[in-house]
């Protein structure tokens, strides 16, 4: 996080250190006698997305918690979704691959009024993982129930359609934004749909929907057209299927600036 936040947080927040390098959550002098709580933990990071609002640190508050991961992915405490990018803290995104005949995929065009690459076209739908709020005790949303969630609501796919989770690790992004860092793994799936498939979006996030061939996929994302999320899980899935050298130059695709926040 930038140093500015990370001082204004030290100074706004008790239970905070800091140093040259690190701010810290600290649960006490003496951690195995002063266990705190996960409430406890709950309560100290809202306070720090309190102060990072108070602060006109934030953008649009969302109302909604997302899990704070530890390297290994267990859920450490939540936080309010609009502190994610200035904290620099790790999200989990799932995105859907639309395929029709083969190699044609359905995209979608970003809104305009989007934080983060607005009108770019994108995966046919996708979004962040949140928490289970049926569980009701802090555990992370399941990935294929993120991934139903999110194609219902942008694209208007049915939850009994079949997605399977694309071969592979998740892709890793790393990059500045202009309200602090991104640090977000994509998990990709995919789905058929026959001929007559038309997607429809519920939520007001997409403007349209296209479907394009390989190699009107590898040109527009080689223009930059495409989100970069949307331009690593695409490209990568075309050359698991032998599509990748489709485009139209016959020359090996180049991932796209990441352009503004």
């Amino acid at each position: 996080m930038e140093p500015d936040d990370a001082r204004l947080l030290a100074r706004s927040v008790a239970g905070l250190t800091l140093d040259d390098h690190v701010l810290a959550l600290r649960p006490g002098p003496d951690r195995a006698a002063d266990p705190v709580s996960a409430g406890a933990i709950d309560a100290r990071l809202a306070a720090i997305a309190h102060a990072l609002r108070d602060a006109g640190r934030l953008g649009p508050w969302r109302g909604e918690s997302l899990p704070v991961l530890a390297a290994d992915g267990a859920v450490l405490g939540r936080i309010e979704r609009a502190t994610m990018r200035v904290l620099g803290l790790r999200t989990i995104a799932v995105h859907l691959l639309g395929r029709v005949a083969g190699a044609r995929l359905w995209v979608q065009r970003r809104a305009p009024d989007k934080a983060v690459d607005p009108g770019r076209l994108d995966s046919l739908a996708g979004g962040l993982v949140g928490l289970d709020a049926r569980a009701g005790d802090g555990r992370m949303e399941a990935l294929d129930e993120a991934m139903r969630r999110e194609a219902a609501e942008e694209a208007g796919i049915d939850t009994g359609v079949a997605m399977r989770r694309i071969d592979g690790p998740a892709l890793r992004i790393v990059r500045p934004l202009a309200e602090g860092y991104m640090v977000e793994d994509l998990v990709g799936f995919e789905a058929d749909f026959d001929t007559g498939f038309m997607p429809r979006n519920r939520d007001g996030e997409v403007t349209g929907f296209e479907c394009l061939d390989a190699g009107a996929l590898v040109e527009r994302i080689g223009r930059g057209e495409f989100t970069l999320a949307g331009s690593l899980l695409i490209l990568r899935r075309l050359r698991q299927s032998g599509h990748a050298g489709s485009g139209a130059t016959g020359e090996e695709p180049r991932t796209p600036p990441a352009g503004p926040g």
